[in-house]
């Protein structure tokens, strides 16, 4: 049981229309599950876009529709899924947020660490201040949103405990070379595999590129994916982490605590 089958969404959703995008992000699991996928992924803030307007498409944590809605998904279809949804806390703040379910549980819930302060994300998201992890059959994966991408620390400090990172993002087409150049590199520093889910269409005037969901493995090699009109497959497989961090120990000579000093 060493290897897992991934899907991942292509996806363009309606701008804020959260009871469309439902309706599509449902097809899409369905056929996930129908072609043998144990874990299907989704980008940023799924149901609605990349939207500042918390007040309207934040949900408090405990009572989230969306939440609920993906917990029914992963019972009905018997798969695991991930996917982003936007919180709401108070005024005009709430968190920016990536949550794992499968059997209809939360394994994971990960809060943005570093909003895009460069868009105002940060006016209207609160920083998360922890790590996340989620372990699903022989992997764990880190769960990461966009932007935190640009951010190696938080990456190289769950690389021992990870084989495997995620993130979804909404990242423009202006910047994909660097999407995947990071993407790639980071692969490459952790020895883990880096699966980036990425938006694709048009959203709030911002446009998003055709064709940017990757499988690094972590050699920094893409993983060959299989693609329909609306999903990628791709496989990963834990003993290659496992394999080549023994083969080529780089992370045992990281110096943590040099590294905190400087």
């Amino acid at each position: 049981g060493f290897e897992m089958k991934l899907a991942l969404a292509i996806w363009n959703p309606l701008w804020e229309e959260k009871e469309e995008n439902k309706r599509q992000a449902e097809k899409l699991v369905s056929k996930a599950a129908k072609s043998g996928a144990e874990f299907v992924l989704f980008p940023e803030m799924t149901l609605t876009g990349y939207s500042m307007c918390v007040e309207r498409i934040g949900e408090v944590k405990e009572n989230s529709k969306t939440l609920d809605f993906f917990k029914k998904l992963s019972l009905r279809y018997n798969i695991a899924i991930g996917f982003g949804y936007a919180t709401w806390i108070s005024g005009n703040k709430g968190e920016n947020r990536f949550a794992v379910i499968n059997q209809g549980e939360i394994l994971g819930d990960y809060c943005k660490i570093h909003p895009f302060s460069y868009a105002g994300e940060d006016k209207f998201y609160t920083a998360g201040n922890q790590l996340c992890q989620v372990k699903l059959k022989d992997f764990i994966f880190g769960m990461y949103i966009c932007y935190d991408l640009r951010f190696p620390e938080i990456f190289l400090s769950a690389a021992k405990d990870c084989n495997a990172m995620i993130v979804i993002a909404n990242w423009p087409d202006s910047r994909k070379e660097q999407w995947e150049a990071l993407l790639c590199s980071r692969a490459i520093e952790t020895q883990c595999y880096f699966i980036g889910v990425n938006r694709t269409g048009e959203g709030n005037g911002i446009i998003y590129p055709i064709d940017s969901s990757k499988i690094f493995n972590p050699f920094g090699e893409e993983v060959l994916l299989q693609k329909t009109d609306e999903l990628y497959f791709g496989e990963i497989k834990a003993e290659t982490v496992l394999d080549y961090r023994q083969k080529f120990p780089v992370l045992q000579d990281r110096r943590t605590d040099l590294y905190r000093k400087l």
